[in-house]
């Protein structure tokens, strides 16, 4: 859920608008973010390209196709990419979603 604040005319109107839109926050609308869907072999590095203005301070593994160990890469992240390893026995699909 996106917070839109219409004219609000009094602090009861308020707190009934943020208390219904906290229980449904979305990350992928409320946090600077982007999404990656990756194919990576057992044992592989890969840089993802950063689309975000800064580096992502985190990464979620939203999903997940195979029996990868999905990490940070040995590589540090830079303004232009985003390194991830698979430590794993089996080349793994992962949805991976970085934020800022």
């Amino acid at each position: 859920m996106k917070f839109s604040f219409p004219t609000i005319q009094n602090l009861d109107e308020l707190k009934r608008i943020l208390d219904n839109g906290m229980q449904r926050l979305k990350l992928d609308e409320n946090f600077q973010n982007f999404v990656a869907v990756i194919q990576i072999t057992a044992g592989q590095e890969i840089g993802i390209p950063n689309r975000l203005k800064t580096i992502p301070s985190k990464r979620i593994i939203v999903r997940q196709t195979g029996n990868g160990n999905i990490t940070d890469g040995d590589t540090p992240w830079t303004q232009d990419r985003l390194y991830i390893k698979n430590h794993g026995p089996e080349t793994t699909m992962v949805t991976l979603l970085f934020l800022e």
